[in-house]
Parts: structure tokens; sequence; C-alpha cells
């Protein structure tokens, strides 16, 4: 029934129908609003309740650093100065006792329950003084130390250490936390030491531990270099990873939030930096503990959903099967013609539109093999008409050299030379022009190379000799006409002739033609001028280019662009040389046997 509908209705009206039955969607849509909504909410309120708690953290740790900076401005006072920089006759421990009475009086004007439990001052020269230490000098490692290398470096700076390294190593030091800057000798830039306040670490702690903002939660300290100064509790202090330390500390803003799995539960950590202290509070809260007054609203929701949602679903599936069903059968077919295979022919059926593609791709299919069609034959015609282009270019280019040859011999007087240059090269048009084909058997094109020599020999019998090797069986091999000769013109007038010979030697070629295997293997070589290896790579080059010019390496050119026409681009003329050493000109190409079938390869 819902075939005979989908083939009677168009396609058009078929997602008409679809989409009305669909528009029950909608109230997943409104559902899912809903619950977002909601969540939304709850993640505003939270992070609303987490900047409340940075805000108290920021403000309390602002009051105590506010009175720890306040406290700086003693070491301007004299006694400071002339207890770091002392002169001949000042007595240490005099300087010692009127810092002890600066401090004194410092404190008089400080609350009883101050959280800065000491304050010192360190010399360059180790001389220290300390409320709770009193005078002593301090250990040479300490003025070594990374922490005070850091403040040398930038002496003007506060300095918040969490974990500051100690100058007596009693108990007080290690529940402390200190703010440190420079002190310089008056009237110059010269550090002369440097003032330490220590504040109560668990004033700290308290103002963390009372800004929670959930059962779960946590509130830590980090520094500008994501390290952790503070925490609230032992189990914190490897809350957080490195790539979110670096998330908070790298951010543009003073505050923020993100959501993220902290000991493989999802929290949500905000953040917020301090307004004096280039410290970042952060606090984190179990998302499940901070959601849990709106799980009854999402859960009854999504029950209200669950039925509609299924209905409708299951409406859904039916009539798209029913609309896509013919869509993915044309689609499967689309991918065998996209893989190669036009041979495929898509069943016309479904809805009117995809009758219609059906018969449309399948009418695109029979276009496409008959343009393919079109296409190989047109390139066959084209490399027909580029292989005998190339030919007769080589001819008229040996009839000159010919004809030069014949008029050197007739100037020269020697009627019968001249007669047998004429038969010789009478006999080599004959088989150049063999009856118009392009391709002739084997041994005819080693009988034309052969005619070619014995014109150029009687003109120059003092200048080569030539010989002509064959090996195994050459019969029935069908090959491209016009070959050897331009090989073989090429090694005796840039090679012989280009070479000055000792007295009683002479040039020799060589043409050496071998069967073996499938391929047929030619090498025309001889002992002239030769080249060097620069002139070598620009010849391979030049042979190598499509482009052919008329100039000494135009027949290498010609010989070599009609094999690659002829056998393809993988084939092609091979040249080896060396100074004085000769040349050898080699190819290496497949047997052919049928001249027809040979030129329909074309």
């Amino acid at each position: 029934m819902l075939q005979s509908f989908t083939k009677k209705t168009t396609f058009q009206r078929m997602l008409v129908y679809s989409f009305s039955l669909l528009s029950a969607a909608i109230i997943l849509c409104v559902g899912g609003w809903s619950v977002y909504t909601v969540s939304r909410h709850a993640v505003k309120n939270m992070e609303h309740t987490v900047e409340q708690s940075a805000n108290y953290i920021n403000q309390n740790t602002s009051i105590l650093f506010s009175d720890a900076i306040a406290a700086f401005s003693l070491s301007k006072n004299y006694s400071v100065s002339r207890f770091l920089v002392p002169s001949a006759q000042t007595n240490a421990y005099r300087s010692a006792q009127a810092l002890q009475s600066l401090f004194a009086n410092w404190r008089l004007v400080q609350e009883s329950d101050s959280p800065i439990v000491d304050l010192s001052i360190i010399g360059m020269r180790r001389n220290a003084y300390s409320e709770r230490n009193g005078f002593f000098y301090a250990d040479a490692a300490f003025l070594e130390s990374d922490q005070f290398t850091e403040l040398a470096k930038a002496p003007r700076a506060i300095h918040i250490w969490g974990m500051p390294d100690p100058l007596s190593d009693q108990a007080w030091e290690r529940e402390a936390v200190c703010l440190a800057t420079g002190i310089f000798k008056t009237g110059t830039n010269e550090l002369a030491g440097i003032m330490r306040v220590s504040l109560r670490r668990n004033y700290l702690t308290d103002v963390l531990m009372d800004s929670r903002i959930s059962e779960g939660g946590h509130v830590l300290i980090l520094d500008r270099s994501g390290t952790l100064v503070f925490s609230d509790a032992p189990e914190a202090e490897t809350l957080l990873s490195a790539e979110q330390c670096a998330r908070i500390v790298s951010t543009d803003g003073q505050s923020g939030a993100f959501s993220a799995k902290l000991h493989g539960e999802k929290s949500l950590i905000a953040y917020r930096a301090l307004d004096q202290i280039d410290w970042f509070i952060v606090s984190t809260a179990p998302e499940h503990q901070l959601m849990r007054p709106t799980r009854t609203i999402i859960l009854s929701i999504g029950l209200s959903l669950f039925a509609a949602v299924t209905l409708i679903c299951g409406i859904n599936i039916l009539i798209s099967r029913g609309l896509s069903r013919p869509l993915i059968e044309l689609t499967g077919h689309m991918q065998k013609a996209a893989a190669g295979d036009l041979d495929v022919i898509a069943p016309v059926g479904g809805g009117r539109e995809i009758q219609f593609l059906c018969e449309s791709f399948n009418g695109m299919l029979v276009n496409i093999k008959a343009l393919m069609a079109r296409v190989v034959e047109e390139q066959q015609n084209l490399q027909r008409s580029e292989l005998k282009a190339l030919q007769e270019q080589i001819n008229p280019h040996f009839l000159y050299n010919s004809m030069d040859s014949a008029v050197w011999a007739a100037e020269n007087g020697d009627s019968k030379e001249v007669i047998d240059l004429l038969m010789s090269l009478s006999n080599f048009y004959k088989l150049t022009l063999s009856g118009g084909m392009d391709i002739v058997p084997l041994q005819r094109e080693i009988e034309h190379a052969r005619s070619y020599l014995e014109v150029l020999h009687m003109r120059y019998f003092d200048l080569f000799d030539y010989e002509i090797q064959t090996k195994g069986d050459l019969a029935g091999i069908m090959f491209p006409k016009i070959i050897l000769q331009p090989l073989a013109e090429n090694a005796i007038y840039h090679g012989i002739k280009e070479r000055r010979y000792p007295a009683g030697e002479k040039g020799k070629l060589l043409i050496a033609v071998r069967r073996e295997d499938a391929f047929l293997h030619i090498e025309v070589r001889d002992n002239g001028a030769g080249m060097a290896p620069d002139e070598l790579s620009r010849l391979r080059a030049r042979i190598a280019s499509d482009q052919i010019t008329p100039d000494a390496c135009y027949g290498l050119q010609n010989v070599n662009q009609r094999l690659r026409l002829f056998f393809g681009p993988a084939y092609g003329l091979r040249i080896r040389a060396g100074p004085m050493r000769g040349c050898t000109v080699s190819l290496s190409v497949p047997l052919c046997f049928d001249r027809k079938e040979t030129e329909d390869a074309l």
C-alpha cells in the first residue's frame, strides 16, 4: 500500500505529508528548549554563587594584603638604612635595637589579632633582623636561593611567596606567607637589602574554607605562573591539571568560568584575579550538586515527552523508509558509476521526481560512454597526425646533407662514385617512402640505415668505418621508420667529424640491434669527440623537452618525440658520453609484430 502510494504521488507531496506528520516534533523542540532553559538558568545561578564567593575571598585577601603592603613603608625609615648600610662607627646591635623600637612602635597602632606575624630586614651583607628572631646573620644559601634571585631581578615589585625560604627554620615560618620587596641605598638605585612581611597561613585557609559554595567543592589560590599557592584541603592540591591552571592564568579578563572533569567528576570551575596581588582565586563545585534543584523539573519534562517522541519517531520511520528507498538504490548505482562501471542501469521507480532522476541518470551514462569513445578516437587521430608531422620533418633534413655529399663527389670528378652514391641514395629513398607506410619491418629500417651509411662512406671513406650487428630473430618485427638513420647521422656529424684521430686511425660507428625477451634493444655507438658532463646534461634536457628546435640536436629531439608518441612517454632515448670517449645512444622498446595493430595503437 505504501509502495503504491509513493508511485502515484509526487515527491514534493510526499514531503508535505511527511513534514505534516513530523510537525509533532515541535513538541520535542519545546521540551528540549525548556530543559535547556532550566539547565542554563541553574548554571547561571551557580556561576553567580561562585562569583559571590570569589568576591568574598577577594575582599578579605585584599584587606589582608593591604595591611601587609602598608607595612613596607617602614623600609624608608632612617633606622632601616642605617642597619643595612652601617658606617664605621655604627654598632650593629644598636642599629638592631633601633629597628626593634621602630617595629614595636608600629605594632602599637595595629590590631591585637593582626594576621602579620613577623617583620624582617635582610641586608646584602647577610646582617638580618626579625621581630621573632632578633638580630642574626642570614645563611649564605638564602642570598643564593631562587626567591632571592627572583626579587633581585625586580626589586621594586612586591613578591608574594606562598612557601617562603626560611630564615631560621622555625615552625612558625612553615605556617606563614611572605610578601617581600627591595630596599635601596639612600640616593642610589643600588640594592641594599630586602624587607619581608610574614602573614599567618591559617588566616587565608579560614577564608577559603568559609567561601566554599557547595559540599564537595574546594577553593584554591594560584599565582600568575599557574602554581598552587593555597588550597582549603590537602586533597585539593591535585585537583586542577596543568592545562586547566594554564587556561586560568592565561585569560585576558579578570574573571571567568568553565566546566571540566575534576577527579572524574564534572564540575564548574570559576576564577577571579585579586585586585592588589597577582593571584587567582579558583572555586570548584560538582555540577550534580549545583543542579540538584532542577533535576525534578528536567525529569518531569523528559517523561512527559517520551511517549510523544516514541509515537512520532515510529511514524517518521515508516514514512521515511518509503521515501528514501528509491533514493538509496539510485545512490548505490551512482557510486558504482563513479567507481568506473558505466554499464550500470538504475531501475526506474518511486515518485515522479525520482523516476525522472533515474531516467536522467541512465541517459547521462549513455552520453558519457559515447563522449568517451569520441575522445579516444580524436586522441588517436591527433597522435597519428603528430607522428606523421614529425616524420616529414626528418626527410628534407636528410636530403640536404645527402645532396651535399653528391655535390662534393661530383666536384672531385669521380663519376663512378657519383653513380654509386646516387644509386645508394635512390635505394635509400625507396626505403624511405615505403609505400606511404609509417611502420615498416625492422629489417627494412636496418637496410635504410645501411644505405645511408653507404652514401656517406663513399664520401668519407678515409674518415670512418661502420658496422651493423644483429642478434636474435628479427623476422616479423615492425618498427617506426627513419629512426636509425638520424641516430647514425648524429654520430658522424657531431661525434666522429668533431674529433682529430691519430695517424692511421679512423672513426668507428657501430649499430647493434638485438631481440631479448619481449623487448627490442638498439645501440648506436661511436668513438668520436664525446662531450663534457655539463654539455651532456644540457643535451639530455633539450631532448626531453617537448619543443623541437632547429639546431644541432634536432635529429635526436625528433627521434625521441616520435618514440614517445608511438610507444608511450616511458620510452625514449638514453645517452652516455664522455670527453674524447665517444657517445652511445640507446633505446629499448616493446616488440611489435602486426603493422595494422601497431598503427591502430596510435
